[in-house]
């Protein structure tokens, strides 16, 4: 496809130039194989993320999320949905949600990075897509930049469920990129339990 020479796909952790299939190049195999760390939020839900926000890893994710390597997360998705199929034996019964991002951030930036990486996932995973959650506030402050109580009170009332009806009895898969104290995961995790979900496992990139 013309697309794939013009904006060839990279290896997030080398950019060398790789096949689409791949989660990275041969050289890379290894630091794109999901760790799968564990974490209990606040909200009683597991967050389970691939690798620790350092080194390689955390230079790779701030390469997509802030500075122009969108194409990352094609080679991203194939590491989460292993991630996943790691995690949950019955992942197919699940739908896939992610942390939404404002519309006025989303046009500043031109991308929404979690929208895209949970949506190529879930068409790896051959399971649903749809986005339940809305930020309705836009912070002051964008959570990498505040400390963990700060983070904590950023949240509070910034999101709601816009798919109540789709949420209850269902189970979610949630996703972000990065995980620090959990706040955010915690808070929007906490309105999916509350609209009826069945269960919820996050699920992020990074987690520091």
């Amino acid at each position: 496809m013309l697309s794939q020479i013009l904006f060839p796909v990279r290896c997030p952790y080398c950019s060398k130039v790789i096949d689409s299939s791949q989660p990275s190049c041969r050289d890379c195999r290894e630091l794109a194989r999901p760790i799968n760390y564990r974490k209990v939020l606040e909200s009683g839900y597991m967050c389970v993320s691939a690798f620790q926000h350092e080194d390689v890893w955390r230079h790779s994710v701030l390469q997509y999320k802030f500075y122009g390597c969108r194409q990352f997360y094609i080679p991203f998705a194939k590491t989460m949905a292993e991630l996943i199929k790691n995690e949950l034996t019955d992942f197919s019964s699940y739908s896939v949600t992610s942390v939404p991002m404002h519309r006025k951030r989303k046009s500043e930036r031109g991308f929404d990075q979690v929208e895209l990486l949970g949506k190529e996932t879930a068409r790896l995973l051959k399971i649903k897509y749809k986005q339940c959650l809305k930020q309705t506030v836009l912070s002051n402050h964008e959570q990498h930049s505040l400390t963990r109580s700060e983070r904590i009170d950023n949240v509070k009332g910034l999101y709601r469920c816009a798919k109540p009806k789709y949420v209850c009895g269902r189970k979610i898969i949630l996703f972000d990129d990065i995980t620090t104290t959990g706040s955010t995961l915690t808070e929007c995790s906490a309105i999916l339990r509350k609209c009826g979900a069945e269960d919820v496992l996050c699920v992020t990139l990074t987690v520091s």
